[in-house]
């Protein structure tokens, strides 16, 4: 009786010392997984395709593509795709607008270099042609989001500018030679001055000074037929009383 006793003694020490050990006993480490970090808040950016590539399936001297935006990839309708030259100068060139689902498809002509594409207030996309007259291509055009612009600082009794003009000449994109006279109307405003431009066809002169509204413009110059457009000014998003001119871009046809 006494032995079995301390048997059950000994066998209970013996558990004792293995849970004990088990307590003490030191895991191996886990491995540790270093995860990529993704910022899923920033945007995403569509690569522009600069090159269109060659396609069988589309006809020679055709370009068949897609507008979208950078940073989402949606497509964009109504935008405008046009031939350039290698100056990236449009000139008379057709255009067309893109579909709902921001496709187009435009015949470019053998002298264009480029394609330039716009939407609205974002900056102007040019894309460089360099592909094989044989055979159509298909392009993506990604456009940038509009710029932000800020408020302009005006120092003493300086104006705003209602109305900005460029003038250049259809055939060699410089600014016209010699006087020209511009016509500027309002409603019941009407202005006309005798200007002359710099020989990238820009105008250092304000016209229409601290007058938003909706302008007519034309433009004569000697050997060129009449130029004639009309466009308003916008008001500067968060700048009080501030707006962007009317911006006129006055291709000169010569006669």
């Amino acid at each position: 009786m006494h032995d079995a006793r301390q048997l059950v003694v000994l066998q209970v020490a013996l558990v004792s010392l293995v849970l004990a050990g088990c307590r003490h006993r030191r895991e191996p480490p886990a491995p540790v997984v270093y995860e990529e970090r993704r910022d899923y808040a920033s945007p995403r950016r569509v690569v522009q395709t600069i090159n269109p590539r060659a396609s069988s399936k589309v006809p020679p001297g055709e370009l068949v593509g897609v507008v979208v935006d950078e940073q989402d990839g949606q497509p964009l309708a109504r935008a405008r795709v046009m031939a350039a030259d290698k100056y990236y100068n449009t000139g008379a060139s057709p255009s067309m607008e893109t579909d709902s689902a921001g496709r187009f498809r435009v015949t470019i002509p053998r002298e264009a270099a480029a394609v330039r594409v716009t939407h609205g207030n974002r900056p102007p996309t040019f894309m460089p042609l360099d592909w094989n007259r044989d055979s159509g291509s298909v392009a993506v055009v990604a456009l940038q989001r509009p710029v932000v612009l800020p408020c302009v600082m005006f120092f003493g009794n300086a104006a705003q500018s209602g109305v900005e003009i460029v003038a250049r000449d259809v055939t060699t994109g410089a600014g016209p030679v010699g006087p020209v006279t511009i016509t500027v109307s309002s409603g019941a405003f009407r202005d006309s001055l005798v200007v002359e431009f710099d020989s990238l066809g820009r105008l250092g002169r304000d016209i229409a000074p601290d007058r938003p509204g909706f302008y007519h413009v034309d433009v004569r110059a000697a050997g060129y037929r009449n130029w004639s457009s009309a466009a308003a000014t916008r008001p500067r998003p968060g700048c009080e009383g501030q707006f962007i001119p009317a911006v006129f871009h006055a291709w000169l046809m010569p006669r």
